[in-house]
């Protein structure tokens, strides 16, 4: 059974929650619904809260008045738009929302802007995961609801070079439950309600972190099974058999910290997304670890002969990685100066790799990390 669920309505968003009347910018904090107006000069108003590194947050705003069809943005504290929204669901909602994780502490600002009219304003900091699986290309992990207290989320990334799928299969066919997706910065990027049976996300080539969470009633009783894999969704008469393979365990090389991953993997020219692609690391071989970046989150590697960075989220370490040294970078190449660096390994040998190395034109994009994920119902 398919439910349409309208996640809008003001009288919920005063519930819990300390009611304010404003007219003009004001300081808010985490749990505060505001009352505002947007006058006939359609000027915007601002309002600023403090936020920590990691938190998830949620920002909704919901026309109150006749006619007023409110914009979102958040501001970050040097002034840049990290997210901004219209409607929720559809023109016909008069709701934006917004859900980001803030990337590090200060001083945000939201703008509210819109149609003449009032609105209401929420500020919300979601619940933090209490704990956090990690999904493994072949390896079904199953979850039973109703499900324990607290939050469970399981985490994934995409492959740089191959199509991530998510295959969802429940058990019994119809039970009543959803499923959502968030990348790393806490966005939605997909959503299933009920009838989670047999559906697959297709997640095309990046170098993303997602988050997937699944809640229904506490009366709902049953299992939902998460399959990563990897190409196209398969959609036929009869969903696809997961191949199930034994977990990846990375092998330390000479005793010193050293990362794997079943799966291919980015080596960056710098800690962080916006830094240019060094090489392709191959599935399932060994890269010893150097240092790590000052917030734990990067490591810090030496690739083919040059220095370069992998995301801690994409990989399994194992060793005295405890005992590295943080090390803080000092040259990054840009999108425009990449170097496109091609690894060939002898799964049967070594960790030892040659490498053919070849400039490319700044013309050549640089592969993007954005995907948009596409849902297949197999019937």
């Amino acid at each position: 059974m398919k439910r349409f669920l309208v996640l809008v309505t003001v009288s919920l968003l005063v519930i819990a929650a300390t009611l304010i009347s404003a007219q003009d910018s004001g300081i808010l904090t985490y749990g505060t619904v505001i009352q505002g107006v947007v006058g006939a000069d359609n000027a915007p108003t601002q309002y600023m809260f403090s936020g920590t590194a990691g938190d998830v947050v949620s920002i909704r705003v919901n026309g109150a008045s006749t006619g007023m069809d409110p914009n979102v943005r958040l501001v970050g504290p040097s002034g840049e738009t990290l997210a901004a929204n219209d409607n929720l669901l559809a023109a016909f909602e008069r709701s934006a929302v917004l859900t980001y994780r803030l990337p590090v502490s200060g001083n945000y600002t939201i703008i509210v802007s819109g149609t003449t009219g009032n609105y209401v304003l929420a500020l919300s900091l979601n619940e933090a995961a209490t704990t956090t699986t990690r999904l493994e290309v072949g390896r079904p992990v199953g979850v039973v609801l109703p499900q324990p207290a607290g939050l469970q989320v399981y985490s994934f990334n995409t492959d740089p070079v191959n199509t991530t799928t998510l295959l969802i299969d429940a058990n019994p066919l119809v039970v009543d439950a959803y499923l959502e997706v968030r990348d790393a910065n806490g966005q939605q990027v997909a959503l299933l309600r009920g009838d989670l049976d047999n559906a697959c996300l297709s997640f095309g080539p990046g170098d993303q972190l997602n988050e997937v969470r699944i809640a229904a009633a506490l009366e709902i009783v049953g299992n939902v099974t998460l399959t990563l894999g990897r190409g196209p969704c398969i959609v036929g008469t009869q969903p696809p058999v997961p191949v199930v393979v034994p977990p990846f365990q990375v092998t330390p090389i000479n005793g010193a910290c050293t990362i794997g991953s079943s799966g291919n993997f980015n080596v960056r020219t710098g800690p962080g997304l916006q830094n240019a692609i060094l090489v392709v690391w191959p599935a399932q071989q060994p890269l010893v670890v150097t240092g790590v970046s000052a917030d734990g989150q990067w490591y810090s590697v030496l690739a083919l002969g040059s220095p370069g960075w992998v995301a801690r989220s994409v990989v399994i370490a194992a060793g005295p990685c405890n005992q590295v040294p943080i090390v803080t970078p000092t040259v990054s190449l840009t999108p425009d100066s990449t170097a496109e660096v091609t690894a060939t390994v002898d799964p049967n040998v070594t960790p030892e790799v040659t490498a053919v190395v070849t400039v490319v034109p700044p013309t050549v994009p640089v592969p993007t990390t954005e995907t948009t994920p596409e849902v297949t119902t197999v019937p």
